[in-house]
């Protein structure tokens, strides 16, 4: 009974063993560092085509500061640059274009 006590115990114990997939002399691949983006994004609401400002909806948790910039998109692509002048209301502020055009829908992302 004694015998099988230790064969078993010693099974268990090889079982249990570690095992690793280090290769000496290469390098284990970096991590990815995943970060979150909390840049104001919005849409254009409103456009003053002869004023060069245009009025931009952001969610009401976050709304671009007075100061910052903001690129104007289009399908996917910069079609102008903003800079937020304000005043801010319940989501909406004011940019004034600073180059390139905006229209209505077009997305306006915080730099």
């Amino acid at each position: 009974m004694r015998t099988v006590f230790v064969v078993f115990c010693a099974l268990l114990m090889l079982g249990c063993g570690k095992t690793t997939d280090f290769v000496p002399g290469k390098t284990q691949p970096a991590k990815p560092v995943v970060t979150p983006d909390f840049r104001a994004n919005g849409r254009i609401q409103s456009v003053n085509a002869e004023a060069r400002f245009v009025i931009v909806r952001f969610p009401l948790t976050h709304v671009a500061p007075v100061g910052s910039q903001l690129g104007i998109y289009r399908n996917s692509l910069k079609v102008g640059v903003a800079k937020v002048t304000g005043p801010e209301r319940e989501g909406n502020t004011v940019a004034d274009l600073i180059s390139g055009q905006a229209r209505t829908q077009d997305e306006a992302r915080e730099e």
